[in-house]
């Protein structure tokens, strides 16, 4: 059976009408999920780089040392009380600034490889650093850094505890 040119061209564009159609639903399922996808991402985004609740608060404030929480890049996400006494500096003045903001400057830089070289073989470092406070004066500080990872062993950031050895 012959099929004339009108009737093929007409089965060509319902077809062509329908694959449209079929790709215009993906495209907007497409678009809807990609839209639900930044939506996550964006309250992923603004959420605390980490928080603490109850007990585990009131530890991380009332601790008698310093304690610093730093991303993996080294920026600041959080400092307790014992750090600004110590100091001089409330959160949210070094909140996202890099860590070194207050380094002294009497370390060179074979201690830090030494310090970055025990943090990546061992998870951890001890050592006296010297910070300078808000007035600029500098002072010892005895400071343990932990890594802290996540459960692929993914650096997530690292924890700072110091005394200052001169109070």
């Amino acid at each position: 059976r012959q099929v004339g040119a009108e009737v093929l061209l007409a089965r060509f564009a319902a077809l062509q009408n329908h694959y449209l159609v079929v790709l215009a639903a993906f495209t907007l399922f497409g678009v809807a999920l990609a839209g639900l996808s930044t939506r996550r991402w964006a309250r992923e985004r603004t959420r605390p780089a980490w928080s603490l609740d109850g007990l585990e608060q009131r530890l991380f404030e009332h601790s008698p040392g310093a304690v610093v929480v730093t991303d993996a890049f080294d920026r600041i996400l959080a400092v307790n009380n014992a750090y600004t006494r110590m100091t001089g500096y409330q959160s949210e003045e070094v909140v996202g600034h890099d860590i070194a903001f207050n380094h002294a400057g009497r370390q060179d830089e074979t201690f830090y490889v030494a310090m970055r070289e025990s943090l990546a073989r061992r998870g951890r470092w001890v050592g006296e650093f010297w910070l300078r406070n808000k007035g600029g004066e500098a002072f010892a500080d005895k400071v343990t850094r932990m890594r802290l990872s996540g459960p692929r062993n993914e650096l997530l950031g690292y924890l700072t505890l110091s005394m200052d050895l001169l109070s």
